[in-house]
């Protein structure tokens, strides 16, 4: 890479992080370009040239989210084990986040901006597709297997279940929760579908998971709500 492409490189990034900065201090609403143009020291012409229209750089940032995600949730890719599948799906998803709270919760807040632009639904995110895939392949293994009845619909199962990964991640996006209560509350809606559609043989673990789940949760709400804990805050 010669110098000219670093220079278009080190402003095209500097666009990228004026975007996050934007949307995590005032959310979606204080994003415009000549905002982005003034926070990135770069004129509005050199913005159009290296990431295009505001819309254009939203999408940008889910893609590349979730392409990220779809990356880090490949170790469980070859999982056999469905018990332990979706407690990992959940655990790599959180970690992942960890890793980048602000830009990925900017990435997430434009693709809810986008969404409602569009019309469209979270399931049908192009950038979402990833997502659904490896849901689905879990609730596959935990039919083969023998966990969940022989009727149980694939496809409409998946799509609850993103359908509550979307609400959370909408929760997260917004700071309305954090990523201990992303987790937990994830882990309990997954439970809850699987052991609607348990096999017989299945629901007392099923229900086991839950209630583990549910200790946990109301064990994180107790350790924030002790004296100790608001003397630090």
């Amino acid at each position: 890479m010669n110098l000219h492409e670093r220079g278009k490189t080190r402003r095209k990034q500097r666009i990228l992080d004026a975007v996050v900065e934007i949307v995590d201090d005032e959310g979606i609403a204080g994003l415009t370009v000549s905002r982005v143009s003034e926070r990135a020291e770069v004129s509005v012409k050199t913005l159009y040239n290296l990431v295009g229209s505001l819309p254009e750089i939203l999408d940008e940032m889910s893609g590349a989210l979730f392409s990220s995600l779809k990356d880090q949730l490949q170790a469980i890719d070859n999982a056999e084990d469905p018990k332990r599948y979706f407690d990992e799906f959940v655990e790599k998803s959180k970690l992942f986040l960890q890793s980048d709270e602000k830009r990925y919760r900017a990435a997430l807040t434009a693709i809810l901006y986008s969404n409602i632009a569009s019309g469209r639904s979270y399931r049908h995110t192009p950038s979402a597709s990833g997502q659904f895939k490896f849901i689905a392949k879990g609730i596959r293994l935990f039919r083969d297997q023998g966990y969940l009845r022989s009727t149980v619909n694939i496809e409409l199962l998946a799509e609850q279940m993103l359908y509550a990964e979307a609400m959370l991640l909408e929760l997260w996006a917004t700071k309305l929760i954090d990523l201990e209560r992303y987790d937990l509350t994830y882990r309990y809606h997954l439970w809850t579908l699987i052991r609607a559609w348990a096999a017989e043989s299945f629901t007392g673990y099923a229900d086991s998971a839950i209630l583990d789940v549910q200790k946990r949760l109301v064990s994180l709400e107790s350790d924030r709500h002790s004296p100790t804990t608001l003397q630090g805050i």
